[in-house]
């Protein structure tokens, strides 16, 4: 039980909480590109909190990264066809990429913080 609300709740609340506002009527007022960079950031995010519950369940890292990867996109994909149902909002193919981008850089970010974290140990050791 304590698994679920250190790992999956998280990632399940994030989810809930971008789902959420990717239905919200659009306030119909310019972005100046920050849509973009808010989709990026949003499934970076995502792609994070996936990992660390790939991490708790013992997947390689290699698994995680791409399970990471193809779910969160798959995720946001799924997201811009739900908007497509919409009539306050539109479906945006770039909208998706940056969801796909964020979620492969946020899987960067996990690695790179799991490198991190495995040679400070190394050094604790020594």
């Amino acid at each position: 039980m304590r698994a679920v609300l250190l790992y999956w709740a998280p990632l399940a609340f994030y989810a809930g909480l971008v789902l959420f506002l990717s239905l919200m009527p659009d306030s119909g007022e310019p972005s100046y590109g920050w849509d973009k960079a808010n989709h990026f950031v949003a499934y970076a995010v995502m792609s994070l909190l996936f990992m660390r519950v790939a991490a708790m369940c013992g997947m390689s890292s290699a698994r995680a990264a791409l399970a990471a990867i193809i779910a969160v996109s798959l995720f946001g994909i799924g997201v811009e066809f739900l908007q497509s149902l919409t009539s306050t909002r539109k479906a945006d193919a770039l909208d998706a990429l940056a969801n796909g981008l964020g979620a492969a850089v946020g899987v960067c970010g996990a690695v790179f913080f799991s490198l991190l974290k495995n040679r400070a140990e190394v050094k604790r050791c020594l």
